[in-house]
C-alpha cells in the first residue's frame, strides 16, 4: 500500500493533486441582494402605476348573448337524445345490434392473444368472461364504485375506444332481466370481504 502524504492546512497543494474547496472563507459567503436599504429608499423611484382597461360591463355581456344566440342559430344542435320509446342511448342501440357471433369471435381473439388458457374461468359463459375482462381492463378507468355500463359510457366519451362487444353483453343482459351483470366481481368481492365500500 502505498505511503500517504499529509498536508498542513495553508500549504499549496503539490504539483498534479487536486485541490479542495473551502467552505467556510470570506470570499465564499454567498448573500442575497434585498433592494435598497432605509435610507435609500427616498432615492427609489416610486412605482409607476399599472395601466388598468376600464370594461363596460353591462355592454360586454350583452354582446356575448348576442354572439352566442348568433352561433346557436347558425348550427342545429349536436345533441344526441334517446328515441322517445327507448330509453338507450345511441352506442347502446348499436351494442344492441351486436351480433352473438362478433362477441364469440372477440373473446375467441382475446383467449388467442394469452400463452395458456383461462383455467380458472372454466364454469363461467362466455359473457360473464368478457365482462370480467372488461372490468379488468385499466385503460378504462376503475371497475369498483361504477356500474359496468356507466364505466363503459364514460371510457367511450372520453375517447378511450372500449369494446362493443363488453356493451352488447350487457345490453343483452339488461333485456334478461340480470340486474348483477352490472356490477363488477372485484366489487363484490371486496364488499364481502371488507363491508360497503
Amino acid at each position: 500500500m502505498p505511503a500517504t502524504t499529509r498536508r498542513t492546512r495553508g500549504a499549496p497543494p503539490a504539483k498534479g493533486a487536486q485541490s479542495t474547496l473551502s467552505f467556510n472563507g470570506a470570499a465564499t459567503r454567498v448573500t442575497k441582494h434585498t433592494g435598497p436599504t432605509g435610507k435609500d429608499l427616498k432615492k427609489a423611484e416610486p412605482a409607476k402605476p399599472a395601466k388598468v382597461d376600464v370594461i363596460d360591463l353591462d355592454r360586454a355581456d350583452a354582446v356575448v348573448v348576442e354572439a352566442e344566440v348568433r352561433e346557436a342559430e347558425a348550427k342545429p344542435a349536436q345533441v344526441q337524445l334517446p328515441k322517445p320509446g327507448s330509453a338507450l342511448t345511441p352506442e347502446e342501440e348499436a351494442a344492441e345490434k351486436v351480433p352473438h357471433a362478433q362477441v364469440l369471435r372477440y373473446w375467441k381473439a382475446r383467449e388467442a392473444d394469452r400463452l395458456a388458457p383461462r383455467v380458472h374461468q372454466e364454469g363461467l359463459s362466455t359473457e360473464e368472461k368478457i365482462l370480467r375482462y372488461f372490468d379488468m381492463s385499466s385503460q378504462y378507468g376503475p371497475c369498483v364504485g361504477i356500474p359496468r355500463r356507466k364505466r363503459w359510457l364514460r371510457a367511450h366519451r372520453l375517447g378511450l375506444a372500449p369494446p362493443i362487444e363488453a356493451l352488447a353483453v350487457l345490453v343483452k343482459e339488461d333485456k334478461k332481466g340480470n340486474e348483477g351483470a352490472e356490477k363488477a366481481q372485484l366489487e363484490s368481492l371486496l364488499e364481502t370481504i371488507g363491508g360497503d365500500i
